[in-house]
């Protein structure tokens, strides 16, 4: 009988070892979202009221083009992480 309880004890204190470990989830969190993402885009170029060479023409749309495309894509990135953000389980 002693035995049987010790044979018990010994197996049911091994049983623990075979046990798969649980996986932990962190809570969700807040996405942080870069502030450079949510700064203002840059204006329009202004352009001065006289006529303007080849190359002046040329820098000030060279210029525009950069701002509307870094502006369009940054706003693609924080729109991006928003719905990334709201798709998350509360």
């Amino acid at each position: 009988m002693r035995a049987a309880v010790i044979l018990a004890l010994t197996l049911l204190s091994g049983c623990a070892l075979f046990q798969p470990k649980r996986q932990v989830f962190e809570p969700p969190h807040q996405a942080k979202v870069s502030e450079k993402l949510l700064g203002e885009c840059n204006k329009v170029t202004d352009i001065p009221d006289r006529d303007l060479s080849q190359k002046e023409e040329h820098d000030l749309w060279a210029k525009d083009r950069r701002s509307l495309g870094d502006c369009g894509f940054a706003k693609h990135v924080l729109n991006k992480a928003v719905r990334i953000q709201q798709e998350q389980p509360k």
